[in-house]
């Protein structure tokens, strides 16, 4: 994030520059504010500076100087900070596709597949595990949890390890639990206070 300063409105002051004793001075409204990589985001405050124009004498003036003055029409709100409706949009849409992704997942619980790994958060452990679909009997479903839980690292690269590691471990029945008939709506479950959250499935080949 960048700090970036830029005069947004002016006018004309009839005051004695103490330099030259002239009175054409120009006062400038200067909006300070955040940038990011270029796009403006939201102002922190505003300063004001009066320029002689006929020496360039230059001097910082307070807002209760220029109470009086009345400054040209600045550029709207959405326009000087364009930035904020981006960054909702941006927000809105990897939400909507958290929640497409989410809504993916709980369909392939619809149709339990054996074989199907899921990768799950356990929240009382506080680690990523997976659990692997072993057997189908209506809407009770037989499951084997790995063993070994995973913390840490960055999302893409921790998932991509996890994977390996649970495909490599796939016919080592010492690396898994005991087999676990659960209901399917303990795997469907996304409730905050739920033991698991469910995040990704897979298959290995």
């Amino acid at each position: 994030m960048f700090f970036e300063k830029k005069v947004i409105a002016e006018t004309q002051q009839s005051e004695f520059c103490e330099h030259c004793a002239s009175v054409n001075k120009i006062v400038f409204k200067i909006e300070h504010s955040f940038h990011v990589r270029g796009i403006p985001l939201f102002p922190y405050k505003w300063s004001y500076v009066a320029i002689c124009q006929n020496c360039e004498q230059e001097c910082s003036l307070k807002k209760s100087e220029v109470s009086n003055l009345i400054f040209s029409l600045p550029k709207s709100w959405w326009k000087r900070f364009y930035g904020i409706p981006c960054l909702a949009l941006i927000v809105a849409g990897v939400i909507a596709f958290c929640e497409y992704e989410n809504k993916e997942l709980l369909k392939t619980l619809d149709h339990p597949e054996i074989g199907m790994y899921y990768q799950f958060y356990d929240r009382e452990e506080k680690l990523e595990c997976v659990f692997r679909i072993i057997g189908v009997e209506g809407e009770i479903v037989k499951i084997q949890t790995h063993k070994m839980g995973y913390e840490g690292g960055k999302r893409t690269s921790r998932n991509r390890k996890i994977k390996q590691a649970v495909c490599v471990a796939s016919n080592d029945e010492s690396q898994w639990g005991k087999i676990t008939e659960v209901h399917i709506d303990y795997l469907r479950n996304q409730d905050r206070n739920h033991p698991i959250r469910l995040n990704s499935n897979f298959k290995c080949h």
